[in-house]
């Protein structure tokens, strides 16, 4: 029944593999006969490692801790697949043991993966929004308060003398103005998700 079991079941005892069955075999890529006596700690994800060893010690001593829980390993071609595994303490021939139930839930980690990435581009699209909204706010008041500035430059510049050191200072205030109206222009732009050509 073991061996033909659709989930991958393994004995491990002094961090090694004492059997596997042939579904645990297919899932890693190694013939049970060539996992047999090895340490089951090379083939688990470097990353994972020092935590899965950590576990099985604390079980091996009796500890109370969680059963379940997921780490990668990486198969005989050196992809990582992530296994959720149940876990129990055992007696092996006088001797502690553990008794693992796994499952290949490489593909559930992918799917919810890519629902974490799509949810965080839906979230910064969002963010994006609500910026543009604040930037055609922004603009809107800043071409009112342009406006004005202009007008009263423009009414200033009408009454002032030419040749008077004032008025270049009004034509200098004036053609802030300008600048201005054309920064205001790109916020705008951008509030309505139009094309915006960036120029020195």
């Amino acid at each position: 029944m073991v061996d033909n079991a659709n989930e991958a079941i393994i004995i491990a005892q002094d961090g090694r593999f004492r059997y596997v069955n042939p579904t645990f075999a297919e899932i890693i890529g190694y013939t049970p006969e060539e996992l047999v006596s090895k340490p089951f700690a090379e083939f688990i994800h470097p990353d994972d490692r020092e935590m899965v060893v950590d576990r099985y010690r604390k079980r091996m001593e009796g500890l109370e801790l969680p059963s379940n829980y997921v780490f990668r390993i990486l198969d005989r071609g050196g992809k990582t697949k992530w296994l959720e595994i149940n876990a129990v303490r055992i007696s092996l021939q006088g001797r502690y043991a553990t008794l693992n139930f796994l499952t290949d839930v490489t593909e559930r980690v992918k799917v919810a993966e890519e629902k974490r990435k799509v949810e965080s581009q839906l979230a910064q699209a969002q963010k994006i929004e609500a910026l543009g909204k604040l930037a055609g706010g922004v603009a809107h008041d800043c071409n009112n308060m342009i406006g004005v500035i202009m007008g009263h430059t423009e009414l200033a510049m009408a009454q002032a003398d030419t040749d008077q050191p004032l008025y270049s200072d009004l034509e200098e205030i004036l053609k802030a103005a300008q600048r201005s109206v054309n920064t205001t222009r790109q916020l705008l732009a951008f509030a309505r998700k139009q094309a915006v050509v960036p120029k020195v």
